[in-house]
């Protein structure tokens, strides 16, 4: 089993306050020896600003999956949903040898006036669960 996301790691330019900035694609691709499988991901660290010590917290970072429901709004657009807690962004069966492109995902971040202008980092962990 192998689990590729490309980029490996998501920036947020946010150049003014209030707004929604997104950060690049995110694509999952997945290769599985089983019959059952899942990918799920979670924000395990507050963004925050580069080289500053200003935190934006999880319910201000949202995700856009094949798996989100697309008719409702919670602040950040159709379709994304709160990083505030962990999220299905891909799920499969046996895939043999070849990988396969299992999701592409679209982080977005929500500012408010609070929120000074700038870079915003953060970690982001995907786990990989089977069903033997």
């Amino acid at each position: 089993m192998s689990i590729i996301l490309s980029p490996d790691s998501i920036s947020f330019h946010a150049d003014s306050s209030p707004g929604t900035f997104d950060s690049q694609p995110v694509d999952v691709t997945v290769r599985s020896d089983y019959k059952d499988w899942s990918v799920h991901c979670e924000a395990i660290s507050p963004l925050t600003l580069s080289k500053e010590k200003n935190q934006i917290p999880f319910e201000h970072l949202f995700i856009n999956t094949p798996y989100t429901n697309r008719a409702v709004d919670k602040g950040a657009g159709p379709g994304y949903e709160s990083m505030d807690e962990p999220r299905l962004v891909a799920k499969g069966t046996f895939t043999g040898l070849i990988a396969i492109k299992a999701s592409s995902l679209k982080f977005r971040l929500l500012t408010t006036w609070e929120d000074k202008p700038g870079t915003y980092v953060g970690q982001i962990r995907f786990t990989y669960l089977t069903n033997p």
